[in-house]
């Protein structure tokens, strides 16, 4: 697929040729990966195996060995030898914190979970991986004091409806 990718011009262009031949949605995904980072091969940043690994680290946890397979097409389409042994050699570190844990911590299940563990994984990432679970879990009631009003209320809505539902069937 990264050759396919090399040829066009437009993400539309893999549309037409997914139509045309029997391409699995991966190999779509590669293609479109391909053509949006193709060009910062051109661009080098200080720290490029930096830049990727945090590529991979911001996508959801179980789809990130297939985003480090796509990262690694990039980066051999681009021919950046280097970062790719670097790549190729480095374990996706876990992220310490589920939503389970959120759960324990008295946040509603639903949007204040995925903003909470966005702002969490965030964090994780600026600081290389370094912050333990302890520490993420520790910003958490600091976190919730940002949630935006819409998700509140939303959980909060939840929550009601939950507690409601959990009486009737007593």
């Amino acid at each position: 697929m990264t050759m396919v990718a090399a040829l066009l011009e437009e993400p539309g262009q893999i549309d037409d040729i997914i139509a045309r031949l029997k391409i699995s949605i991966e190999e779509r995904k590669t293609g479109l990966l391909v053509m949006q980072l193709r060009r910062e091969g051109e661009q080098q940043t200080a720290q490029p195996l930096k830049h990727y690994q945090d590529l991979i680290l911001k996508t959801p946890g179980s789809e990130q060995k297939q985003m480090l397979e796509r990262v690694c097409e990039v980066l051999k389409y681009n021919g950046d030898t280097a970062v790719l042994s670097e790549l190729q050699s480095w374990t996706i570190p876990r992220f310490p914190v589920t939503g389970k844990h959120l759960l324990e911590k008295g946040v509603v299940f639903g949007l204040e979970v995925g903003w909470l563990k966005d702002r969490l994984v965030a964090l994780w990432i600026d600081s290389e991986c370094s912050l333990t679970f302890e520490e993420l879990i520790g910003r958490v009631d600091n976190l919730r004091k940002e949630v935006p009003k819409e998700i509140q209320e939303k959980a909060a809505k939840k929550k009601t409806r939950f507690a409601k539902k959990m009486k009737t069937d007593k």
